[in-house]
Order: C-alpha cells, then sequence, then structure tokens
C-alpha cells in the first residue's frame, strides 16, 4: 500500500528546493512515534507553528530496536508512517536507518529544527550541524508528561491486573475415601420414609393385628371321629 506524504531523501531535496523558492520557512521534527500519545501530537503540532512546511523524519524498526532495546517498536514502521501521514499537519514523511538525523539535516538543511522538550537547545545532539549551516533550533510540546517507554509498562500492568484465573472442576481420585467415591457413582440416595411416618405405620399395623386375633374363628379339633371344641 502506497503510504501518502513518504517521501525518500532525494525527494525532500526537489521538494524543499521548491518550496524555498516561494519563501517558505521549512521545519525538520524526528522521533520514533511508536504508540503515539499526546506528547506526540503537541510536539508536531508546536513544530509546525514554527514555520510553513513540517518535515518528519521517522526511525525505522531497525533504528528504533537498537535505540530502545529489544521487543521494540511495537508498531512496525509502516504503520507508524501510516498514522503520522493523517495528521494535517505533517506535511511529509522520511524514514532512516541511522541513530540520528545529522545526514538528513546536511542534505536538507531545514531552516528550523525541532526537538521534543525531553532536550534542551544545549543537549540536542545535532546543534552544531543546524548551527553550523545557519539554522535554528526549537523546542516544541511543552512539558514531556508521556513518553511510550512509559506507557508499555503501564498497559502490561494493567492488562495482569485484570486477568482472572479459571475455575478448577473438583473430581474425585482413588485416594478420596470410599464412601465418597460409591456416592458419587451411584448418584444421590433415595429419600427413605421420615420417624413420624415411620411410627405411624407400625402403630396402624398393630392396630390391625390385634383386632384380627380378637375376631378369632374356634378351630375344631378331631379325635376318634369327636369334634372337640378348642377355644
Amino acid at each position: 500500500m502506497k503510504i501518502p506524504k513518504l517521501r525518500t531523501l532525494t525527494g525532500l531535496q526537489r521538494i524543499v528546493r521548491a518550496e524555498r523558492a516561494h519563501g517558505r520557512t521549512i521545519v525538520l521534527a524526528n522521533g520514533g512515534f511508536d504508540l503515539i500519545h499526546v506528547g506526540h501530537v503537541r510536539y508536531l503540532r508546536e513544530a509546525k507553528r514554527c514555520g510553513d512546511i513540517l518535515l518528519v523524519a521517522l526511525n525505522s524498526d531497525d533504528s528504533l530496536r537498537r535505540l530502545k532495546g529489544p521487543g521494540r517498536p511495537i508498531l512496525p514502521q509502516d504503520e507508524r508512517a501510516e498514522i503520522l501521514a493523517s495528521f494535517a499537519v505533517v506535511d511529509f514523511i522520511l524514514i532512516f536507518d541511522e541513530p540520528d538525523v545529522g545526514r538528513i539535516l546536511r542534505t536538507l538543511r531545514p531552516d528550523i529544527h525541532a526537538k521534543g522538550s525531553d532536550y534542551t537547545k544545549e543537549t540536542v545532539p545535532e546543534r552544531a550541524i543546524v548551527r553550523g549551516y545557519g539554522g535554528s533550533i526549537a523546542i516544541t510540546g511543552g512539558p514531556k508528561i508521556r513518553s511510550t517507554s512509559e506507557i508499555i509498562p503501564r498497559i502490561l500492568a494493567k492488562l495482569k491486573s485484570i486477568e482472572r484465573p479459571a475455575a478448577k472442576k473438583k473430581s474425585f481420585t482413588p485416594r478420596m475415601r470410599p464412601a465418597l467415591v460409591r456416592k458419587a457413582q451411584n448418584g444421590p440416595a433415595k429419600p427413605g420414609p421420615s420417624p413420624v411416618a415411620e411410627k405411624s405405620t407400625q402403630g396402624r399395623r398393630s392396630a390391625v393385628l390385634s383386632k384380627t386375633n380378637s375376631f378369632r374363628i374356634p378351630r375344631k379339633k378331631i379325635i376318634s371321629g369327636t369334634s372337640v371344641k378348642r377355644s
């Protein structure tokens, strides 16, 4: 996919010459812009106010990895470039592999080199190059309140805090008591009669037997052909 506003260094040389011919001021900003945050927005917005054309030099994946260490960048260079291209304040983008923008400054010679507030005019690494060709340095974006290196641990901490371990299902094992194992195999026991019902049943049975005995029919015993009445 073609990224709008993305140019090569040679292409930017032609653009800068044409813009200067129209009396426009060229500003160069640079950085990794990995996980865009409000500090990036303020930096670029104020850098644009310093001139007419804002060029943004973007660290390549290899360059950013060397600067920030393993695990960076979070977003690949093409995605970072596309995000920057969506900013109205950004006019053109250049991806570079070097650890700093010294070569870009010497080639394009922007009128203003804008840096974020984590620098001062005396700590900007390329200050000698800029002053050498007659350019100036501007510190833009206000106080530094955010950085991607600070945001990443905060994201990881938040994700860890909301993790919930899955509930473990209980299962019977041979080590468990045999009675529990049998209960699990046979299912729930059938409910028996309550003590009250059992007592009532026994009472009714006794009453029936007593009544039966009181109405017994005398049996006859025959002895030598004579009936003997027995009570």
